[in-house]
């Protein structure tokens, strides 16, 4: 009886072993196959670094062409553009004489003399372009034509690394503007650039309409006006007309947008914040008559150069006058009137 138990038993202990081994294989495989995962994950990783330094160094390398290519394009221009113009007789003395007032006025505010402050320094450099302008314009009208004499240093000059830092800010700040980088750019077109623009177009306006005989001041229309249309969130462009009936012959266009010389008119009038979409609110959706303040021309030159007057205020008043009588009562119209006994 044991011979046959041992008989019959070591197959069963053969499979068993056979299994252990086989499950013995299997997890060494599973072992291998996560050594050959994490592998494969870092070999992953390393790439993705490798590739992200390479994205920087290309990076890198595509703003250095650009710069190289801006320099290039400036030495271009000089080469091919400014520097025939300055050869012409008198454009080329305009150009040279703006030019040297600019570098004269940028010098004197780098290189102050000891002791002088910061706010004499912006007078001086802002003061000698005006008295050597005015010093060159009265030689035109003089026989004996004299040299300008700048007024002389009273002490020893300096260069200042403070204020050529201000003027490198300054030029970094009107570089963003340039590139259009979204709210540094943004506030320096609103701060410097677009000022320089709108108060010698009122000083213009102004004088312009004291020598026609209007009075000196700005515009002040009585027009038909329209719909605005809006241009983004701060700016409506505003079709108007001298009559009710309008056509091409007697239309304009105005614009209201958000300028700082507009916010400081506004604050000076008394209107408070000067805000596009309440100056346009007065105008409702069918044309009214509306007054006006506005000041700029409307002219013309290119697609890319088009001016339109620009509105401070608006103030439109009931459309009734023009608008249609009501129908006349006809003689045969009949009115159901109550009995005298009725109820």
């Amino acid at each position: 009886m044991s011979s046959t138990t041992d008989n019959t038993g070591s197959p069963s202990k053969a499979r068993e072993a056979r299994a252990r081994a086989e499950e013995a294989l299997r997890q060494a495989g599973q072992v291998g196959d996560v050594d050959k995962i994490k592998k494969d994950l870092r070999s992953k990783e390393l790439g993705t670094i490798e590739g992200q330094i390479g994205q920087a160094i290309e990076s890198v390398g595509i703003v250095a062409r650009v710069i190289a290519n801006v320099v290039g394009t400036a030495r271009w221009i000089k080469s091919d553009f400014i520097d025939p113009i300055m050869e012409v007789p008198y454009i080329g003395k305009a150009f040279k004489t703006v030019d040297h007032l600019f570098r004269e006025g940028l010098h004197r505010f780098t290189h102050p003399y000891k002791g002088e402050s910061f706010k004499q320094a912006v007078k001086n450099s802002l003061t000698y372009p005006y008295r050597r302008s005015r010093h060159e314009l009265e030689n035109l009208f003089k026989k004996d034509k004299k040299p300008f004499e700048p007024v002389p240093r009273e002490r020893e000059e300096f260069f200042s690394r403070p204020r050529a830092g201000v003027v490198s800010l300054m030029a970094a700040w009107a570089l963003t503007a340039v590139a259009g980088v979204p709210i540094v750019g943004d506030t320096f077109n609103y701060v410097v650039t677009e000022p320089l623009v709108d108060i010698p177009r009122m000083t213009w306006t102004a004088a312009f309409n004291g020598v026609t005989g209007h009075g000196f001041g700005l515009t002040h229309d009585t027009l038909y006006f329209s719909a605005p249309i809006a241009n983004g969130v701060h700016e409506f462009h505003i079709p108007a007309s001298d009559e009710k009936n309008s056509n091409e012959n007697n239309s304009y266009s105005f614009v209201v947008r958000d300028r700082l010389a507009h916010e400081l008119w506004s604050w000076a009038h008394g209107h408070g914040p000067f805000q596009p979409k309440l100056v346009v609110a007065p105008i409702r959706a069918d044309s009214n008559k509306c007054e006006t303040i506005s000041y700029g021309s409307r002219f013309k030159l290119f697609r890319w150069a088009s001016f339109e007057p620009d509105i401070l205020t608006i103030s439109c008043g009931s459309s009734a006058p023009d608008a249609p009588p009501p129908p006349s009562t006809s003689a045969h119209t009949h009115h159901a009137t109550p009995a005298p006994g009725g109820p």
